[in-house]
């Protein structure tokens, strides 16, 4: 007589019941669940499909950072790259078959260049928002920080990131972060970015996407830091400010005009994918 069971851990429990079981990216166990982690693009290959108590697969998504924009000339800091949008939740997944991930780049070192978005089931993590001087590309998963020449840091995505912080004379505003906007900056400083977030069940480890803090002109005082979760320090009296973190998808760093000379920008950070499932009671 059969019961429509298998040993625990490969694949079936019960009638209508089963398990997933997938390869692709580093995979770790925690407990009864497994975490397919990819660092760079790849591939997700779903062998069974998860069913009845055991049907959601959990995601999260980090995109790249935005860069962190540099000094003009001394007078003004640079805003703090915008953090890569973080997008977390569960999914069901119906079929067998190869699914691509693709992992947002941070953002090069150049004014006004968003981070590259990160992808998979036709999810989106949209790339951190550039700093710069009135582009387009100031908006992205969270905003950058204003210039500063009192420009208003930039809108973050709903959902995904906060906006950027406001730039005041000579001070750049703070990148936004996954869990909160930047902070604004205030005459002559820089100003922290957003603190990023920890992810649902710590699908990713420690906290991810914080935004970059912002340059300021003038020396004899600490710089801005980036938020929790990869932001770039802000730069001091032309200095260029820190990259955003590899694989934590953080804003760059302001940089900060020193006398006469301007400072380059700083790169944002590198994005990462998760994917976690039980496989096991």
């Amino acid at each position: 007589m059969s019961f429509g069971y298998q040993v625990l851990g490969f694949g079936t429990v019960g009638g209508g019941i089963a398990f997933y079981e997938a390869t692709g990216g580093t995979v770790t166990t925690s407990g009864n669940f497994k975490i397919h982690t990819f660092t760079s693009s790849g591939t997700f290959t779903v062998n069974k499909v998860g069913k009845g108590d055991y049907e959601d697969l959990q995601y999260a998504l980090v995109a790249g950072g935005g860069n962190g924009k540099g000094g003009d000339n001394g007078t003004g800091g640079g805003g703090g790259g915008g953090a890569g949008g973080l997008l977390q939740g569960t999914l069901v997944v119906s079929s067998t078959g190869d699914n691509t991930v693709t992992v947002g780049g941070g953002a090069a070192a150049t004014d006004g260049t968003r981070g590259g978005s990160s992808t998979a089931f036709s999810l989106t993590a949209i790339g951190g928002g550039g700093g710069s001087f009135g582009s387009g590309d100031e908006t992205g998963g969270s905003g950058s920080g204003g210039f500063g020449r009192n420009e208003a840091g930039s809108a973050g995505t709903s959902g995904q990131g906060f906006a950027g912080g406001n730039g005041a004379t000579n001070g750049g505003g703070g990148g936004g972060g996954a869990s909160e906007v930047g902070d604004n900056a205030s005459s002559n400083f820089g100003a922290p970015g957003g603190d990023g977030s920890t992810t649902t069940n710590s699908i990713l480890a420690g906290t991810v996407a914080g935004g970059g803090g912002g340059g300021r002109q003038g020396g004899g005082i600490s710089a801005a830091p980036g938020g929790s979760g990869g932001g770039g320090t802000g730069g001091v009296n032309g200095n260029i400010g820190s990259n955003g973190e590899t694989n934590k998808g953080g804003g760059g760093g302001g940089g900060a005009g020193g006398s006469g000379t301007s400072t380059a920008a700083s790169q944002g950070g590198s994005g990462i994918v998760a994917f976690r499932y039980q496989f096991q009671e």
